[in-house]
C-alpha cells in the first residue's frame, strides 16, 4: 500500500476527489511529455548532425573492386537485384549493417540499395603512375610481375606495409614497391 501524506493521510479526501487528483497528475505527465517531444521536434534542444567530411555530405566515398557486383532491394543475398555496378564506379554508402553498405548512385538521389563490403573500398586513396610501373604478385621484388601500369593509370589502394603498396586490379590485387612510385597518391 502506498504511503498518504497531507489530506490522504488524513482521509480528508474521499475517493472521487483521489480519482480526480490521479487524472490531474496523468494529464500533467502527459503534457509534459507533449512539450518535451514538441521541443524535440522544433529543434529547440535538438543535436546539429555534423557531416563526416564537410558541409553537406552524408555518407561515405567507396569505389567497386569488383569486375561487376550486384546491388539488391535489401541486405540480402536472396533480395531481388536492382542494378549492376562495374568494377570502378564510385557510390556513397551509409548505414553499415551485418557486412552491408546501403548504396547512392547520386548526391542527392534515393537509395539505389545495398552491397556486401567486400566488394567495395570505403575512403579509398588512389595510386596514380606517371610511367610504367610493375605491380607483383606478392610484396617481393623477386616475386612474379603480374602487371606493368601504363603512364596516367588509376588505381585504388587497398593497403600500405612499409614500402609497398597493395593495389586494386579488376577484382585481383597486386603489390607496387614504394621506390618504383614515382606518382602520386591521394583521394580520387
Amino acid at each position: 500500500q502506498p504511503y498518504l501524506y497531507g489530506a490522504e493521510a488524513c482521509g480528508l479526501m474521499d475517493a472521487g476527489a483521489m480519482k480526480r487528483k490521479d487524472e490531474w497528475i496523468m494529464f500533467g505527465k502527459r503534457l509534459v511529455v507533449m512539450v518535451l517531444c514538441l521541443v524535440l521536434v522544433s529543434g529547440i534542444a535538438g543535436a546539429e548532425i555534423i557531416p563526416p567530411y564537410g558541409e553537406g555530405q552524408t555518407g561515405y566515398q567507396a569505389v567497386v573492386l569488383s569486375e561487376r557486383i550486384s546491388i539488391r532491394e535489401a541486405a540480402d543475398t536472396r533480395a531481388k537485384v536492382v542494378t549492376r555496378l562495374s568494377y570502378g564506379t564510385t557510390v556513397t554508402v551509409t548505414n553499415p549493417i551485418n557486412g552491408w553498405w546501403e548504396c547512392y548512385l547520386t548526391e542527392n538521389g534515393p537509395s539505389a540499395g545495398w552491397a556486401l563490403d567486400d566488394y567495395l573500398l570505403v575512403n579509398p586513396s588512389y595510386y596514380v603512375t606517371e610511367k610504367s610501373t610493375p605491380v607483383y604478385a606478392w610484396n617481393d621484388t623477386s616475386a612474379k610481375k603480374v602487371g606493368l601500369l601504363v603512364a596516367g593509370t588509376q588505381l585504388p589502394i587497398i593497403r600500405q606495409m612499409g614500402k609497398w603498396l597493395l593495389v586494386s586490379l579488376r577484382g585481383a590485387t597486386g603489390w607496387i614497391y614504394a621506390s618504383e612510385i614515382p606518382s602520386t597518391m591521394g583521394n580520387g
